[in-house]
C-alpha cells in the first residue's frame, strides 16, 4: 500500500478476506501476519508517512477452479470507514 494522503497514517492494519475456495499458507511484510480460524490480518504498523509504501505478500493455495474476489481492508488512526480494494482472480 502507498500513503496517498496528505498526512502520516499511524497504527496501520490490513484484513484479508479469502474466498472458500482460496487457502492461506505464508505471509511477510514490515509487520507479521497472523491467521486464526476466521481471519488473516497484520500486526499493526507503527507509522507510514506520506507517499511511503509498504508491501506485504501473501502465499495463498486454490482449493478449486472459480472466479474469486480476495478482498483487503485498511484501517488506520486516521481512517473513520475501513478503506477496501478486491482483486478478481480466475483459478484453474
Amino acid at each position: 500500500m502507498t500513503n496517498q494522503g496528505s498526512a502520516e497514517l499511524t497504527n496501520v492494519k490490513l484484513d484479508f478476506h479469502l474466498p472458500p475456495n482460496e487457502e492461506f499458507v505464508t505471509g511477510d511484510g514490515p509487520t507479521a501476519i497472523r491467521k486464526t480460524e476466521t481471519s488473516i490480518s497484520t500486526d499493526r504498523l507503527a507509522a507510514l508517512a506520506v507517499k511511503d509504501r509498504a508491501v506485504w505478500r501473501l502465499t495463498v493455495k486454490a482449493l478449486q477452479p472459480g472466479d474469486v474476489r480476495f478482498k483487503i481492508e485498511l484501517t488506520s488512526d486516521q481512517i473513520e470507514k475501513p478503506v477496501t480494494q478486491e482483486e478478481s482472480t480466475r483459478l484453474y
